[in-house]
Formats: C-alpha cells, sequence, structure tokens
C-alpha cells in the first residue's frame, strides 16, 4: 500500500513530492511537530514547500485532530497564520471498501466498517473544539486514486 501510496504522490505532485524523515519520535504529536518544523526549515533555504497537509483515510478524526492542535501550536510559536497551511483530506467518508485481500482479513475489517459522513467528521472536529473557519481545509469525497488529482497541485 506504501509503495502504490507514494507512486500516486510522485506522479500527482511531481518535483513538489518530499517525504519529510522524522527520528526518534515518541508520539504522534511529536512526529507531526518534528515534521512541520522540518518542512518549515526546508522551506526557509527554498529546499521544499511548505503549507500542505494531506491525509488519505480521515475516518473519525483521530490523528486528525491531533494534527490541527500541534499546527495551532506551531503556527503560533513561527508567527504563522493557521489559515495560511492547506488541509485536503481524502477519504470515501462512507466507511471501509470490500475487500478479498489476504492482506486485509482482520477482524476489525468490515465492509462499511468506521464510516463518518464529511458532516460527522465536522462535528467531531468542532466537539473537539477546532474551528473549522479558521482553517484552509478541504474535505475531498471518494477514492484517493481517482480524486487525487494534477488539478488539485495546481490549486
Amino acid at each position: 500500500m506504501t509503495n502504490i501510496f507514494v507512486r500516486i504522490l510522485k506522479k500527482v505532485l511531481g518535483d513538489d513530492y518530499h517525504l519529510i524523515h522524522a527520528h526518534n519520535i515518541q508520539s504522534v504529536d511529536g512526529w507531526f511537530y518534528s515534521s512541520l518544523n522540518r518542512q518549515y526549515e526546508l522551506a526557509n533555504v527554498n529546499s521544499a514547500p511548505f503549507g500542505t497537509f494531506y491525509e488519505f483515510g480521515t475516518g473519525g478524526g483521530v490523528n486528525l485532530i491531533k494534527f490541527l492542535s500541534t499546527l495551532k501550536i506551531f503556527c503560533k510559536k513561527n508567527n504563522l497564520q493557521i489559515s495560511d497551511y492547506r488541509i485536503f483530506l481524502f477519504d470515501t467518508f462512507e466507511g471501509l471498501p470490500k475487500t478479498d485481500l489476504v492482506e486485509d482479513k482482520h477482524i476489525q475489517w468490515e465492509e462499511g466498517g468506521i464510516a463518518f459522513s464529511i458532516e460527522k467528521l465536522k462535528k467531531i472536529l468542532t466537539d473537539a473544539g477546532i474551528n473549522l473557519n479558521d482553517l484552509n481545509i478541504r474535505f475531498i469525497k471518494g477514492n484517493f486514486s481517482d480524486s487525487l488529482t494534477p488539478e488539485l497541485r495546481d490549486e
């Protein structure tokens, strides 16, 4: 799955594709902060773009809430506007797809499982104290292999 994801990103993003590696991270929040910091450092020396987050499979927003909370802290510390950071959320918002792949055979994997509509996800984020009006956020419905397009790169 990772190799397919990387190939799709490289195809769509072209020269703008960058992988940020964070080493010795002990938490998701720490990883997010370290990645934001490294991306910002690279942008300051014109080595990489800064300001875009792609999430593929948002589910109930657990990691998204951690990222947005970390982004808020990072932006405040670095005198940045959180609304300048673009956030793209790719999901079917209909739950897990049907699969016959052996690697997907798991007791918790069932068709339609982990289904959260866009409206439900927005409520979860709002209930977690996230002000959606402060964000430059896009909810992109569909399979990312179809919805991650070159046109998004140009936005």
